[in-house]
């Protein structure tokens, strides 16, 4: 009897902690990945590859330049979060949603725009799986803002609240 009931509260804990780890937008990825640190000018960069296709890391400096450059940034954070305060301009897509709903969010953004996704920061997986559902949909060139909100507000850079230019 306590084997059984020890066994089915372990079953049920793995049930529940695999729906949050991939319905969440918070999990870890379930697609090997591989950290290469890579340096330009002295600077030490880390750059994710997921599959065969690199996906770039930048931080808060190079994201302000891509920001003032007009380049497009995504929040992949849930709605609520992106309400109580996101990188103006961003578009809200949060990284749970499904591909069919992540193609529709993006109308005809051309596949090969450069596009800088961005979370909470360090401790926040949803952008590196909105990348990923990105890239499996041909997006190439595809960036992930490391520090996310959390640099971005501490730089003081530009944000916005409230309700999203395109739904999620």
């Amino acid at each position: 009897m306590y084997i059984r009931n020890t066994a089915v509260i372990v079953l049920t804990a793995v049930i529940i902690s695999t729906l949050y780890n991939t319905f969440s937008g918070r999990g870890i990825p379930w697609f090997p990945q591989k950290v290469e640190v890579k340096g330009a000018g002295g600077i030490a960069r880390p750059q994710l590859i997921v599959t065969a296709a690199p996906m770039k890391y930048i931080e808060v400096a190079e994201a302000r330049a891509k920001y003032e450059r007009g380049i497009a940034f995504i929040d992949s954070r849930e709605d609520h979060e992106y309400e109580a305060g996101h990188i103006r301009g961003a578009r809200h897509i949060a990284a749970a949603h499904s591909p069919e709903d992540i193609r529709k969010s993006l109308g005809a953004i051309p596949k090969d725009q450069e596009i800088v996704i961005y979370c909470d920061g360090e401790e926040c997986g949803a952008s590196t799986t909105l990348a990923t559902k990105l890239q499996s949909l041909g997006f190439t060139n595809v960036q992930i803002f490391f520090g996310g909100w959390t640099e971005w507000k501490k730089a003081g850079l530009p944000t916005s609240r409230g309700s999203k230019p395109v739904s999620s």
